[in-house]
């Protein structure tokens, strides 16, 4: 069985790769792709000890998730830029994780190419996902040739919070509740700065497969300079407006470059937190043969204070890894609004 799939990965990853050409390349200078075939890294593991899928499954920590991702490259630019691990566990458990270069692929790319990674170890056409190397370097030429003065987004202002929009800003007014209690009575800002996927936000959309680094910037604050910072910190609604409104001003040139003289000017006294989300990405869409992904996750365990979201296998469902100082991490775990709507450390089989 080690050998079938071992096999079965290899050969319909070299086959994807000709489709996804950019990743065997290599990167030259920090501005381009070298696409020379080079080719990308694939390492087989085994996992020993009698250690099954199932034991990692009902309580999985990132400290061992660390243990089944390809090490980190020590050169950048020499390294190429996927990397893949493929570990065996006891009785046919399989794991297979994938570190792709954030410089050429964001999110959604690395959910395109799995999906398209697996269509191919199933035999369905080469064909199927094609993606486009080429409808973000139009959209997005470089500045100092055709600087960019804006873009045109679709009306979501009148829409409904989504669910992910609701979650995110409770668990970001959780945290925050947290660490206030460090900091006293002072106030402090706190910001929430991440990407936003705009394929489909741009006017009119980009095409589905796009591949690329096609973000804007989310980036929602609670100012201590406001008149109303009390009750921006404290009402859930405020911080879903504050969210929805960094979304509508992610890719605005000027925004950004307020953004910018603003850290400047709270430097170290802002709290920062990092927001990433896999909601709606096609994850649980791969199948390589042996069935979908029980589970899927982040893997970075050394990562930045901040909240990652990803889908739950049921699509019902969204979970979240928080990242915190471990004083805030001791109240933000116990926060009753929190627990009434979250199950904290749950099992990844609840949903399978």
């Amino acid at each position: 069985m080690v050998g079938l799939i071992s096999e079965r990965l290899k050969v319909s990853l070299s086959e994807t790769l000709t489709r996804f050409y950019p990743l065997a390349g290599r990167l030259r200078d920090n501005f381009l792709v070298d696409c020379n075939d080079d080719g990308v890294d694939f390492v087989e593991a085994r996992v020993i000890n009698n250690f099954h899928l199932s034991n990692f499954l009902d309580r999985p920590t990132l400290k061992v998730i660390d243990h089944l991702a390809p090490p980190e490259p020590t050169d950048y630019y020499k390294t190429p830029l996927l990397l893949v691990q493929v570990s065996f566990f006891p009785c046919n458990g399989v794991v297979l994780t994938v570190k792709m270069s954030h410089k050429i692929a964001d999110g959604f790319s690395v959910g395109i190419f799995m999906k398209g990674w697996s269509d191919i170890a199933l035999g369905s056409p080469p064909d199927a996902i094609v993606p486009d190397f080429n409808a973000a370097s139009s959209r997005f030429p470089p500045r100092d040739d055709i600087p960019i003065i804006s873009f045109t987004f679709k009306n979501i202002t009148q829409k409904k919070p989504t669910r992910v929009e609701v979650i995110t800003a409770l668990v970001w007014k959780c945290a925050v509740a947290a660490s206030r209690s460090r900091f006293g009575e002072s106030p402090r800002p706190y910001a929430l700065v991440g990407g936003v996927n705009m394929r489909s936000r741009l006017v009119p959309p980009m095409p589905k497969y796009s591949f690329g680094n096609i973000v804007g910037m989310l980036w929602a604050m609670l100012d201590n300079d406001d008149h109303d910072y009390e009750s921006q910190a404290t009402n859930l609604a405020n911080l879903v407006c504050q969210l929805r409104k960094g979304s509508q001003e992610s890719n605005d040139d000027t925004k950004i470059k307020e953004i910018a003289s603003l850290r400047q000017v709270k430097g170290d006294d802002m709290e920062m937190y990092a927001h990433s989300s896999w909601c709606r990405f096609p994850m649980y869409e791969t199948d390589f043969g042996w069935g979908k992904p029980t589970w899927v996750s982040p893997t970075d365990e050394d990562g930045p204070v901040g909240i990652a979201l990803v889908d739950a296998r049921d699509g019902e469902g969204v979970e979240i890894w928080v990242n915190l100082f471990e004083e805030d991490m001791a109240l933000f775990e116990v926060d009753q609004e929190l627990l009434a709507y979250a199950s904290p450390n749950p099992s990844a089989l609840l949903n399978n």
